[in-house]
């Protein structure tokens, strides 16, 4: 049985490849930060865990990664914060799809938009805290999660004949 914190680190690369296509590629443990820029953060919580996701980077590096990239006309700030924290909404909502697939369900909070703030993180993988580390032609981006989860938790793949949820792409009709 692979370790929680392997799981989450491989749904974690999955998310982040399905939402930073074509001009990302991974950079190695030790890359810094981007320097100042947004921020935003998500909390979510569920039975026996806990956390908080977070992205940041530079206003060029996540204007790269907007769906009107490149469009006339430019950007707006607002467009951008909004964008960041909508970035780490569908980063999370990635993730906690992939979860339902052990079995664990998470509720998430609202994102909240930080400007102008430099974040350090000091991952701890032992711990759950993961930071997963981007380059990009327009600039850097840098993902974490803080995953906090029950010391016995044990995750177990969900038959796909037991799946109760819907995936990433597929539609629900009311």
């Amino acid at each position: 049985m692979k370790m929680v914190t392997d799981i989450l680190d491989e749904l974690s690369w999955l998310a982040c490849e399905a939402m930073l296509p074509g001009g990302f590629t991974r950079a190695g443990d030790g890359a810094e930060e981007p320097e100042g820029g947004l921020v935003s953060v998500i909390g979510f919580s569920g039975d026996r865990v806990r956390g908080v996701l977070g992205v940041t980077a530079p206003p060029e590096a996540i204007a790269a990664t907007h769906p009107l990239a490149g469009t006339e006309p430019a950007l707006r700030d607002e467009q951008l914060y909004d964008w960041v924290a909508e970035l780490a909404n569908q980063l999370l909502g990635r993730i906690k799809g992939g979860l339902m697939d052990y079995g664990v369900t998470l509720w998430l909070a609202s994102p909240v938009v930080l400007r102008g703030v430099s974040v350090r993180i000091v991952p701890r993988p032992e711990e759950g805290v993961k930071k997963f580390s981007l380059r990009g032609r327009a600039g850097d981006l840098c993902v974490w999660v803080d995953f906090q989860f029950d010391e016995a938790l044990e995750l177990e793949r969900v038959p796909d004949h037991a799946r109760d949820h819907c995936v990433a792409g597929e539609m629900l009709l009311f």
